[in-house]
């Protein structure tokens, strides 16, 4: 995501997206979608690098893409991961053309995908995905041991959060411990802050980043290590995404303000 999928797309204001997206929209319904809703910073920013829509299709996201393959041709469509579609989109008055991401879901997942591609506006100066970046921290850091066996959460931001099951194993020198499974556990944002930091936490309280900085720090005696790895996280991403989180010496800067509190 980002606007950077196709040469010659162009960012889109406000007023061009306020435009836009309906015409999207009721595009997506006729072709089977249905809980269209757009996401992230769509329809809030002054100008976006592209435009941001999650859906539900009973098909799938290969047959969305198919659909929107007929309509603008294959070379404006591609597929991104699992979920994602994206898609070189033509303006209302055809004079250009915009990039839209779409993340196409089976049946109840377009909650999960709101809240995890939430975009902050005024109750944060830092976008989301310092929030999910923290996120990853956390479950990252949380294994649960049992003898040669351990696991942890780990979060897919279009789907939810899935356990990862590990063996210690002396098979391979290069590395210690063997993946064995991989279980989905939620995709409901309310159970996943339960299972990060436990009972009284829901999805309302970990919405922005200052929120899971305040949860991390009532909750856990890493609070310092944690956010020192995130912060280090955070710069490396920098440098191979540049523009990732606007100004990237600002978002370090607040991320340290908020960590002393």
């Amino acid at each position: 995501m980002g606007g950077n999928a196709f040469r010659g797309t162009q960012p889109v204001t406000l007023e061009e997206c306020t435009a836009l997206v309906p015409v999207l929209l009721l595009e997506l319904r006729a072709l089977g979608a249905v809980r269209v809703t757009p996401v992230g910073s769509t329809g809030k920013a002054p100008v976006s690098g592209d435009i941001d829509v999650a859906v539900e299709h009973p098909q799938g996201r290969d047959f969305l893409a198919a659909q929107f393959g007929r309509l603008y041709g294959r070379e404006a469509v591609r597929r991104l991961g699992s979920r994602q579609l994206t898609v070189r989109y033509p303006s209302v008055d055809g004079s250009k053309d915009h990039q839209v991401d779409i993340i196409v879901g089976p049946p109840g997942s377009t909650g999960w995908v709101q809240w995890s591609h939430l975009s902050p506006g005024e109750a944060s100066p830092v976008k989301g995905v310092v929030r999910n970046l923290l996120l990853n921290a956390v479950a990252r850091d949380a294994w649960q041991a049992d003898g040669g066996r351990r696991s942890k959460l780990t979060i897919d931001w279009d789907v939810g959060a899935y356990r990862i099951i590990q063996v210690e194993t002396d098979d391979d020198p290069r590395r210690s411990w063997r993946t064995i499974a991989r279980e989905f556990v939620t995709s409901d944002p309310d159970a996943l802050a339960g299972h990060l930091f436990g009972q009284g936490y829901d999805a309302a309280s970990v919405s922005t980043f200052e929120g899971v900085v305040a949860a991390l720090r009532a909750t856990s005696p890493r609070f310092d290590g944690i956010m020192e790895a995130f912060a280090d996280e955070v710069r490396d991403l920098a440098a191979i995404r540049p523009g990732l989180f606007g100004d990237v010496q600002e978002t370090l800067a607040y991320i340290e303000k908020v960590r002393r509190g």
